[in-house]
């Protein structure tokens, strides 16, 4: 995971920036909607490198672990599930 984030340290750091860059073009007077659809974009496709790299990399660690190295792994991403919220319901009328 560590060297997944050294590796990406260019692109966490766009990412980082593009953020900033939206939070500043919320700030200003006149919106300039383009240039904000645009950083989110880069914010976007910065975070969807980084967890397709993240996600590779657990791939390539699960192929190469025993089971009990991959149920630990398996009752990470559970744990994770049970901490969302879940998503409300629809008023329907």
């Amino acid at each position: 995971m560590r060297e997944v984030r050294r590796e990406s340290r260019a692109v966490i750091l766009d990412g980082q920036q593009a953020r900033r860059e939206a939070a500043n073009l919320l700030q200003q007077p006149t919106l300039d909607a383009n240039a904000l659809a645009a950083a989110l974009e880069r914010a976007r496709n910065a975070d969807a490198t980084i967890r397709s790299r993240l996600e590779q990399r657990i791939v390539e660690f699960a192929a190469s672990s025993p089971l009990d190295d991959r149920k630990l792994l398996a009752d990470a991403l559970l744990r994770h599930v049970g901490r969302q919220r879940p998503i409300p319901a629809k008023n329907t009328p």
